[in-house]
Protein backbone atom coordinates (compact mmCIF):
# COMPACT_ATOMS: atom_id res chain seq x y z
CA UNK A 1 0.00 0.00 0.00
CA UNK A 2 1.48 3.47 -1.06
CA UNK A 3 1.89 6.10 1.91
CA UNK A 4 -0.55 9.19 2.01
CA UNK A 5 1.58 10.88 -0.43
CA UNK A 6 0.63 8.41 -3.05
CA UNK A 7 -0.38 11.13 -5.64
CA UNK A 8 2.86 12.56 -5.37
CA UNK A 9 5.11 9.22 -5.34
CA UNK A 10 2.95 8.56 -8.84
CA UNK A 11 3.86 12.12 -10.36
CA UNK A 12 7.00 11.87 -9.41
CA UNK A 13 8.18 8.78 -11.00
CA UNK A 14 8.12 10.70 -14.56
CA UNK A 15 10.39 13.01 -13.82
CA UNK A 16 14.09 12.48 -13.91
CA UNK A 17 13.68 10.34 -16.96
CA UNK A 18 16.74 12.04 -19.20
CA UNK A 19 19.49 11.50 -15.93
CA UNK A 20 19.41 8.05 -15.77
CA UNK A 21 17.03 5.15 -15.56
CA UNK A 22 15.48 5.97 -12.60
CA UNK A 23 13.57 4.89 -9.25
CA UNK A 24 11.68 8.08 -7.87
CA UNK A 25 9.94 7.00 -4.91
CA UNK A 26 9.34 8.85 -1.43
CA UNK A 27 10.80 12.28 -2.58
CA UNK A 28 14.04 10.28 -3.36
CA UNK A 29 15.64 10.32 -7.36
CA UNK A 30 17.74 6.66 -7.56
CA UNK A 31 19.61 5.71 -10.09
CA UNK A 32 18.14 1.87 -10.91
CA UNK A 33 21.35 0.39 -11.52
CA UNK A 34 22.65 1.30 -7.97
CA UNK A 35 19.50 0.47 -6.29
CA UNK A 36 18.21 -2.16 -4.53
CA UNK A 37 15.06 -2.98 -2.72
CA UNK A 38 15.59 -4.13 1.21
CA UNK A 39 12.29 -4.55 2.16
CA UNK A 40 9.07 -7.06 0.57
CA UNK A 41 6.42 -4.78 1.85
CA UNK A 42 7.70 -1.10 3.32
CA UNK A 43 7.13 1.75 0.88
CA UNK A 44 10.29 2.67 1.86
CA UNK A 45 12.10 -0.08 0.22
CA UNK A 46 14.18 1.60 -2.33
CA UNK A 47 18.44 2.33 -1.27
CA UNK A 48 21.27 2.99 -2.52
CA UNK A 49 23.64 1.92 -0.23
CA UNK A 50 26.95 2.61 -1.66
CA UNK A 51 26.47 5.35 -3.82
CA UNK A 52 23.70 7.47 -2.44
CA UNK A 53 20.89 9.10 -4.57
CA UNK A 54 20.92 11.11 -7.30
CA UNK A 55 18.73 13.74 -5.94
CA UNK A 56 15.47 14.51 -4.43
CA UNK A 57 12.05 16.24 -5.33
CA UNK A 58 10.96 19.42 -4.07
CA UNK A 59 7.98 20.85 -4.80
CA UNK A 60 7.35 18.84 -8.17
CA UNK A 61 10.52 19.36 -9.34
CA UNK A 62 13.90 17.35 -9.83
CA UNK A 63 17.06 18.51 -7.50
CA UNK A 64 19.70 16.90 -8.55
CA UNK A 65 23.15 16.46 -6.83
CA UNK A 66 24.79 13.67 -8.76
CA UNK A 67 24.80 11.97 -11.86
CA UNK A 68 25.50 8.41 -13.13
CA UNK A 69 28.44 8.39 -15.42
CA UNK A 70 27.07 4.63 -17.00
CA UNK A 71 25.55 4.49 -20.44
CA UNK A 72 22.01 4.04 -20.11
CA UNK A 73 18.68 5.26 -21.90
CA UNK A 74 19.06 6.89 -25.06
CA UNK A 75 23.24 6.65 -25.44
CA UNK A 76 22.75 2.76 -24.91
CA UNK A 77 23.70 0.39 -28.41
CA UNK A 78 20.94 -1.88 -27.32
CA UNK A 79 18.03 -2.07 -29.40
CA UNK A 80 15.28 -4.41 -28.39
CA UNK A 81 12.55 -3.16 -30.93
CA UNK A 82 10.93 -6.48 -32.49
CA UNK A 83 12.35 -9.24 -30.12
CA UNK A 84 9.73 -10.99 -28.07
CA UNK A 85 12.36 -12.84 -26.51
CA UNK A 86 15.90 -12.33 -25.11
CA UNK A 87 18.76 -14.78 -25.41
CA UNK A 88 18.40 -17.25 -21.90
CA UNK A 89 20.58 -16.66 -19.47
CA UNK A 90 20.96 -18.67 -15.69
CA UNK A 91 22.41 -17.16 -12.63
CA UNK A 92 24.07 -20.08 -10.70
CA UNK A 93 24.64 -19.74 -6.73
CA UNK A 94 27.89 -21.08 -6.18
CA UNK A 95 27.22 -22.36 -2.54
CA UNK A 96 29.88 -24.44 0.15
CA UNK A 97 29.80 -28.29 -0.86
CA UNK A 98 28.23 -27.48 -4.13
CA UNK A 99 28.57 -29.08 -8.09
CA UNK A 100 28.22 -27.86 -11.42
CA UNK A 101 25.44 -29.79 -12.06
CA UNK A 102 23.10 -26.68 -12.11
CA UNK A 103 25.12 -24.90 -14.79
CA UNK A 104 25.66 -28.07 -16.49
CA UNK A 105 21.36 -27.97 -16.82
CA UNK A 106 21.42 -24.68 -17.67
CA UNK A 107 23.79 -25.19 -20.77
CA UNK A 108 21.73 -28.15 -21.75
CA UNK A 109 18.57 -26.40 -22.08
CA UNK A 110 19.80 -23.94 -23.83
CA UNK A 111 21.64 -21.07 -21.94
CA UNK A 112 23.79 -18.84 -23.99
CA UNK A 113 25.46 -17.11 -20.92
CA UNK A 114 25.88 -18.05 -16.72
CA UNK A 115 26.23 -15.54 -14.46
CA UNK A 116 28.05 -16.98 -11.44
CA UNK A 117 26.66 -15.73 -7.98
CA UNK A 118 29.49 -15.93 -6.90
CA UNK A 119 30.92 -16.20 -2.48
CA UNK A 120 32.78 -13.06 -1.30
CA UNK A 121 35.33 -11.32 -3.47
CA UNK A 122 34.29 -13.33 -6.48
CA UNK A 123 35.35 -16.82 -5.11
CA UNK A 124 33.68 -20.00 -7.40
CA UNK A 125 33.75 -23.93 -6.24
CA UNK A 126 36.52 -26.03 -8.16
CA UNK A 127 33.45 -28.05 -9.86
CA UNK A 128 32.35 -24.73 -11.43
CA UNK A 129 35.77 -23.98 -12.42
CA UNK A 130 36.12 -27.38 -13.76
CA UNK A 131 33.18 -26.78 -15.51
CA UNK A 132 33.45 -22.92 -16.77
CA UNK A 133 36.94 -22.90 -17.64
CA UNK A 134 36.28 -25.32 -21.07
CA UNK A 135 33.26 -23.97 -21.84
CA UNK A 136 35.00 -20.56 -21.94
CA UNK A 137 37.71 -21.84 -24.10
CA UNK A 138 34.82 -22.21 -26.67
CA UNK A 139 33.62 -18.86 -26.40
CA UNK A 140 30.59 -19.24 -23.92
CA UNK A 141 30.64 -16.08 -21.56
CA UNK A 142 30.52 -16.67 -17.63
CA UNK A 143 30.05 -13.25 -15.66
CA UNK A 144 31.08 -13.45 -12.00
CA UNK A 145 29.27 -11.42 -9.58
CA UNK A 146 28.58 -11.26 -6.17
CA UNK A 147 25.63 -12.66 -3.77
CA UNK A 148 26.58 -9.70 -0.98
CA UNK A 149 24.68 -6.58 -1.81
CA UNK A 150 27.73 -3.91 -1.86
CA UNK A 151 31.12 -3.97 -3.25
CA UNK A 152 32.92 -4.89 -6.69
CA UNK A 153 33.90 -8.15 -7.85
CA UNK A 154 37.43 -7.66 -8.93
CA UNK A 155 38.93 -10.38 -10.97
CA UNK A 156 42.18 -11.51 -10.44
CA UNK A 157 45.19 -11.97 -13.30
CA UNK A 158 43.97 -15.43 -13.24
CA UNK A 159 40.77 -14.97 -13.51
CA UNK A 160 40.64 -12.69 -16.59
CA UNK A 161 43.30 -14.72 -18.48
CA UNK A 162 40.57 -17.97 -17.63
CA UNK A 163 38.01 -16.16 -19.52
CA UNK A 164 35.97 -14.94 -17.03
CA UNK A 165 33.81 -11.50 -17.14
CA UNK A 166 33.92 -9.11 -14.02
CA UNK A 167 29.81 -8.13 -13.21
CA UNK A 168 32.13 -5.19 -11.46
CA UNK A 169 28.80 -3.76 -8.61
CA UNK A 170 26.09 -4.91 -10.29
CA UNK A 171 23.63 -7.84 -8.63
CA UNK A 172 23.34 -11.11 -10.01
CA UNK A 173 20.25 -10.25 -11.58
CA UNK A 174 20.88 -7.22 -13.12
CA UNK A 175 23.83 -8.58 -14.53
CA UNK A 176 21.60 -11.63 -16.03
CA UNK A 177 19.76 -8.62 -17.50
CA UNK A 178 22.82 -6.84 -18.83
CA UNK A 179 24.46 -10.78 -20.44
CA UNK A 180 20.78 -10.86 -22.16
CA UNK A 181 21.21 -7.49 -23.47
CA UNK A 182 24.73 -8.06 -24.31
CA UNK A 183 24.01 -11.55 -26.29
CA UNK A 184 21.50 -9.88 -28.90
CA UNK A 185 24.84 -7.77 -30.05
CA UNK A 186 27.44 -10.34 -29.91
CA UNK A 187 28.91 -13.31 -28.24
CA UNK A 188 32.32 -12.16 -28.35
CA UNK A 189 33.12 -12.36 -24.25
CA UNK A 190 35.76 -9.39 -24.81
CA UNK A 191 33.02 -7.59 -26.26
CA UNK A 192 30.72 -8.22 -23.16
CA UNK A 193 33.67 -7.72 -20.72
CA UNK A 194 33.35 -4.23 -22.83
CA UNK A 195 29.98 -3.79 -22.30
CA UNK A 196 30.07 -4.55 -19.07
CA UNK A 197 32.92 -2.26 -17.86
CA UNK A 198 30.37 0.68 -19.91
CA UNK A 199 27.24 0.37 -18.37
Amino acid sequence: MLSNNWFENLRDRYFATDIAVTIVMNDRICAARETTKFNTSNVDTFRSPEYGFLGFMSEGDPVLYRLSTRRHTVKSEFDVKGLTTLPRVDVIFALPGGDAKLAEAAVAVGAKGIVSASMGYGSILQGHKDFYVPLMKKGFPVVLSNRVPTGDCVLSKDYLEKGYIAAGNLSPQKSRILLQLALTKTSDPKEIARIFSEY
